[in-house]
């Protein structure tokens, strides 16, 4: 496949963490004499909206991180970053924007996580339901994953583009674990929706494996994929796994 650039092995995963790392330290000790400059913090721009779903009947909860320019200038658009589990994730990827973009290396952006309303929701069960496409009869609760597709499609997108200035043409998703193989399902089935894909450690396990017939599937019918693609998987999570899926991605 075409146009698809990774991030392939743990070196590439610590060199990334450690300017991470050097980012928010560089922040830190800047803090004092910059702070006219400085974001207020992960609550700056941050709005809480909700969405019940007419297709799988769930309630989602959406988490809306915007830039400080959002409100700069009201004709112009940004990309929109998606986070699936943010419940977990949202905060960390708000955090770790902000010391990126402090630095310059990342443009302005809108950020999304995803996650699910009402009173002490049961995340294991929704996650498994809405981040698996396949059913496993040994695992409740499974095979939601491409319902959630057109919940995706069809209300969650469409609710934020009609609510914010996204630039519909630049959207990314992100996910870890179970969030991480959902990502790795919409690179080959909703690369019409996001041209942009982050997998940290991506339980591609799931099913025997069956993870992997994601890619030989899309190449029977296409030629090409158009999407950027980061994939980080640590050292104890599998690696002889994440390699073999890694290369048949850019082979």
């Amino acid at each position: 496949m075409k146009r698809i650039s990774i991030f392939r092995d743990l070196k590439h995963l610590r060199i990334c963490s450690l300017t991470l790392y050097i980012s928010f330290l560089s922040l830190s000790l800047n803090a004092q004499e910059k702070t006219d400059r400085l974001p207020g913090g992960v609550e700056i721009g941050m709005e809480m909206r909700f969405l019940n779903s007419a297709i799988n009947n769930n309630h989602y909860k959406l988490l809306i991180n915007l830039p400080d320019s959002y409100s700069k200038d009201s004709t112009r658009t940004f990309p929109v970053l998606y986070t699936l589990d943010g419940q977990w994730d949202f905060t960390n990827l708000v955090n770790s924007y902000y010391s990126i973009h402090w630095d310059g290396f990342i443009p302005d952006i809108i950020i999304v996580g995803i996650t699910w309303a009402g009173k002490d929701p049961n995340y294991e069960l929704l996650r498994r339901y809405d981040y698996s496409a396949t059913y496993v009869d040994t695992i409740p609760s499974t095979g939601g994953g491409e319902i959630f597709l057109n919940v995706l499609r069809k209300e969650i997108i469409p609710f934020i583009d009609r609510e914010y200035r996204s630039d519909k043409k630049n959207r990314a998703i992100a996910g870890t674990s179970m969030g991480g193989l959902y990502t790795h399902y919409l690179l080959y089935h909703a690369s019409d929706i996001f041209n942009g894909f982050i997998m940290c450690d991506p339980s591609i396990w799931w099913d025997n494996d069956n993870p992997f017939n994601y890619e030989s599937d899309f190449a029977r019918s296409h030629k090409t994929l158009n999407a950027r693609v980061f994939m980080a998987s640590g050292e104890y999570d599998g690696t002889v796994r994440f390699q073999k899926m890694v290369a048949q991605i850019i082979h």
